[in-house]
């Protein structure tokens, strides 16, 4: 690749956060009521509809930032949600013999409702 273009320009930079091959960040940044930041893979996001409509629209400012706020969701649960993301990712293409842990086991029974409401809305 040369280093500047047919007019001698430099290339445009790059954003590291961008994914070359889609234009798409790597991560999203999802954010709890408690603004603390958990950052997840774009591809594990996409498990959730919620998150994946927010991210493709491109008027939304969430598209924009790779950011979404979630003002009802708290940190243990949005922590929890991420954790489910990460978990559905790294498992998805399991197949027959290869172990697959349950995850349903670290769900702590008094968060069992608030998840429950946060899976709903985020539709995974």
């Amino acid at each position: 690749m040369p280093a500047t273009d047919d007019e001698g320009s430099p290339p445009p930079q790059v954003d590291p956060q961008k994914s070359q091959e889609r234009g798409r960040p790597e991560f999203v940044t999802l954010v709890s009521s408690e603004d603390d930041k958990f950052k997840v893979r774009w591809e594990a996001a996409q498990a959730s509809e919620t998150i994946r409509a927010a991210m493709e629209e491109e008027g939304f400012a969430e598209s924009r930032n790779a950011e979404m706020r979630f003002g009802e969701i708290s940190s243990p649960i949005l922590a929890k949600v991420v954790e489910y993301l990460n978990w559905r990712d790294k498992y998805k293409d399991a197949k027959g013999e290869q172990e697959v842990p349950a995850f349903h086991k670290s769900i702590d029974p008094e968060f069992s409702l608030e998840l429950l409401i946060a899976a709903d809305f985020l539709a995974i």
